[in-house]
Parts: structure tokens; C-alpha cells; sequence
């Protein structure tokens, strides 16, 4: 009984491991546009925090992705709103010396021409960056008690390798997620990018835990992706 006892032990041990090793974050990159912007500069002052701007799902069409509380598959069409929240509520929980707040799409669409598109999104090098110049003309109405406005410009959702070669057999193998999420810090007061980058988040299992756990590798992913936003200012 009681080697049983250590096996059970040693086993549960190593899932949970390995569901912890499996689910990561990484900063890839943090630019100041403005020399002269810190971090200092957002002490007392508003964050407002958009949904992400353009959204590309690059999963392949075998991934079956579950869904625990819906019971289907992912909406791609709620991504940018859930990121915006996801975002925010890490912002609430671990930073104090900015107020952080929401832009609602609603209230977005019905003071920018109908449209969720605050400011312009382009490819550059990569990555995906919000135009502005000196005829960028914010809406009079997103200026009223706000500072800042946090952009999510894009978000891009792939399917990687098992990045755990360990576990990695062809009975075994299920594809990962990976989300990488292109942000802007944009100034009201100065009407320009202050600092802009990009985070990414992944997940990845073994085709064992995926049925185990049933967890949802999207949201994980840009949950991971979220936090790794997060930490940026916490530096």
C-alpha cells in the first residue's frame, strides 16, 4: 500500500510539473518612442484600456480547442474584448500608482464614426503599430478624464510545436498556442506613442493532460501573454 501510495505521490507531482512548465510568458520587446518618457509619468495619472484593434487567428483548422464553462468552441470575435479585460484586471490587481480604466467598444464605435478602430493599424518590422502624426485628431470625447490610453494594436494566434521534447511522441503530441500581443502607450496630452512593443504568451501540453485538465489553450495563452504585459510595468 504504501508503494502505491508513492507512486500515486510521484506521478501526481510530475503532472503538475509539467502543466506548469508547459504554460509560459516572454517579453520580446519594450521600446520608448519618447526618450523622455518613464514610468514615473504615469504616477496618479489614467490609463484608459482599448479592446485589441485587429485580431489574426493563424490555428490550424484541426485544432480543437474546449471550452470548460461554454461547452464550444472559441470566439474569436470576443478575443479583443476579453484581452482588454484580461489586461485590466491584471493592472488593478498588481500596479497602485496609476488609475486604470476602460474604453467600452460601444462607447468607442458611437464617438469614432462607427467604428472600433481608434487609430490606424500597420505592419512594420514584424510587428503591429498604430499611425500617428501630427493630423491625428483624438475625438474630443475619449479626452475627458484620461491621461493615457493603452492600445492593443493586434493580436496573432498560432499553433506551435509541443515545446516540451521530453514528452513529445507521435501518440502523445498536441499542438501548443501560442499568442503574441502588439501593444502602444499612447499620450492624450501629447498626442503621440510614448513606449510600444510586444509580449507573447504559450501554452503547450502533451495529448495526455489536454484531455485531463480540459483547460482552454487560448485563454491561457492570452492570459500568459497579459501577464507578461503587466510585468513590463512593474520594472
Amino acid at each position: 500500500m504504501k508503494s502505491i501510495y508513492s507512486i500515486f505521490s510521484f506521478c501526481f507531482f510530475f503532472i503538475i510539473t509539467f502543466v506548469l512548465v508547459s504554460c509560459g510568458t516572454s517579453n520580446i520587446t519594450q521600446n520608448y518612442v519618447d526618450p523622455n518618457f518613464s514610468q514615473l509619468d504615469l504616477k496618479d495619472k489614467i490609463v484608459r484600456i482599448i479592446p485589441v484593434q485587429a485580431v489574426f487567428n493563424k490555428l490550424i483548422e484541426e485544432k480543437t480547442l474546449v471550452i470548460v464553462e461554454e461547452k464550444t468552441n472559441t470566439d474569436f470575435r470576443r478575443i479583443d474584448t476579453d484581452v482588454q479585460y484580461l489586461i485590466g484586471s491584471k493592472f488593478q490587481s498588481y500596479l497602485d500608482h496609476f488609475s486604470t480604466k476602460y474604453f467600452e467598444q460601444k462607447f468607442i464605435v458611437e464617438n469614432n464614426n462607427m467604428t472600433k478602430v481608434l487609430f490606424p493599424v500597420f505592419l512594420k518590422n514584424g510587428r503591429y503599430q498604430i499611425k500617428i502624426d501630427s493630423t491625428t485628431a483624438l475625438p474630443e470625447a475619449f479626452k475627458e478624464q484620461t491621461d493615457f490610453i493603452l492600445i492593443p494594436t493586434a493580436v496573432k494566434l498560432e499553433t506551435i510545436d509541443n515545446i516540451d521534447k521530453h514528452f513529445k511522441t507521435e501518440d502523445l503530441i498536441v499542438r501548443g498556442i501560442k499568442a503574441t500581443l502588439d501593444y502602444a502607450l499612447y499620450s492624450v496630452k501629447m498626442n503621440k506613442v510614448m513606449m510600444s512593443g510586444s509580449v507573447s504568451g504559450v501554452t503547450a501540453k502533451s495529448g495526455l493532460l489536454q484531455e485531463s485538465f480540459g483547460r482552454d489553450d487560448v485563454k491561457i495563452a492570452l492570459d500568459k501573454a497579459a501577464e507578461s504585459l503587466v510585468e513590463l510595468f512593474l520594472n
